[in-house]
């Protein structure tokens, strides 16, 4: 069986141009092989069992999970981004932990990581993005998946402190573990991560750099994200750039930046 790559994150794109940090940043490695992108579906529906839908094939496919209106809130609004999002940014003081929220966050990702394992081989790379998803390999690996998965983190990774936020059932470490590759941005995030894994019971931190914690071993390391600069020198050097731009940036110009 040929390998696959399947990207897993929140947000999948719906349209031909990629658009957003993390789309552009997936579009040409999907592009390059044989990908799939699954997130969740941009329609809601209370039908959440349904089996993956398609919402693309050019230039990969891409499969949308549902959500409900009542998980978008749970999960989305209300686990990831009401306690995980501000425990990653220092922001304990914003953090709105509940019963429902966190059972939301755990059944969404156990329900994807039943749809992903129908479809994965053992000889696929599975490639999670973002907080949304922390304890989806561990789900993965209660359904028998052998195959590598990765995950990267594209905020900061929560200091030892602040993760204290969390529940008990919150088991980060044993998260983090179920994955072969752990990807943070910065190597402050990866001392913060192996500063988690040596305060935790049982993880051994192994000569070659790797932690093995309850019969998993993961590397965790630190890939800073950055933009094709080579494509970009390329379209700039292109005969019509000058005149072009020159034609679209006369007059005075306003620029913005979100986040």
């Amino acid at each position: 069986m040929s390998e696959k790559l399947i990207v897993v994150s929140n947000r999948i794109p719906t349209g031909a141009a990629p658009s957003g940090g993390l789309v552009v940043a997936l579009h040409d490695a999907l592009a390059e092989h044989q990908g799939i992108w699954i997130g969740a579906h941009p329609d809601r529906d209370d039908d959440t069992g349904v089996p993956l839908i398609e919402v693309g094939t050019d230039p990969y496919t891409r499969l949308g999970f549902r959500i409900s209106d009542e998980e978008y809130e749970t999960y989305y609004l209300g686990f990831a981004n009401s306690v995980l999002w501000p425990i990653c940014h220092r922001r304990g003081d914003l953090v709105e932990l509940s019963r429902e929220s966190e059972e939301g966050y755990h059944a969404v990702n156990a329900r994807l990581a039943r749809q992903i394992a129908d479809l994965a081989g053992p000889d696929d790379l599975i490639w999670v993005h973002d907080y949304h998803f922390f304890p989806l390999a561990l789900e993965l690996r209660r359904l028998g998946v052998s195959a590598r998965i990765g995950f990267f983190l594209h905020i900061p990774f929560p200091a030892l402190g602040d993760l204290g936020a969390l529940s008990e059932r919150a088991d980060m470490p044993g998260w983090l573990a179920a994955y072969d590759l752990v990807g943070l941005q910065t190597r402050a995030d990866v001392a913060r991560c192996l500063e988690l894994f040596r305060a935790t019971e049982g993880a051994e931190m192994l000569l070659n750099g790797k932690i093995k914690l309850r019969e998993r071993t993961v590397a965790v390391r630190s890939f800073p994200i950055g933009i094709d600069v080579e494509g970009f020198a390329a379209a700039a050097r292109e005969p019509l750039a000058p005149g072009t731009l020159g034609a679209d940036m006369a007059g005075d110009i306003l620029i913005g930046g979100g986040r």
